[in-house]
């Protein structure tokens, strides 16, 4: 399966941001990072860019979550991914969430749409 990760950006503290990159990324194909109008954009594209398969949508003024959510999608479905796994800045997502997903949603029999920890 092919899983992207989503998170919604606002001025984050890079050390916690940093923690969540490194544990998310090892599970999954790509992330996609959406600012909401971060006044530490500068610093947040330095420490993106040390990441293999990451993309950046930056907007000027924040927009709201919901906005966010919504570019994550439509990057999500326009690339073709299967599974969005969607994080706020600060999260801290299992090192083996992805593996547990997988077990639950490789079983012919259930019609998932969602899952949630």
């Amino acid at each position: 399966m092919k899983y992207i990760c989503g998170i919604v950006l606002y001025n984050p503290e890079l050390k916690r941001l940093r923690l969540n990159i490194n544990n998310i990324c090892r599970q999954v194909d790509k992330i996609v990072f959406v600012d909401n109008g971060s006044e530490n954009l500068s610093e947040i594209k330095e420490l993106i860019l040390q990441y293999k398969n990451v993309e950046l949508i930056s907007n000027d003024i924040n927009q709201g979550v919901a906005c966010a959510l919504n570019q994550i999608f439509d990057y999500a479905m326009g690339e073709g991914y299967e599974w969005v796994l969607t994080l706020d800045q600060d999260s801290w997502a299992d090192s083996s969430l992805i593996a547990k997903y997988n077990f639950v949603l490789e079983k012919d029999s259930l019609n998932i749409g969602i899952l949630s920890p």
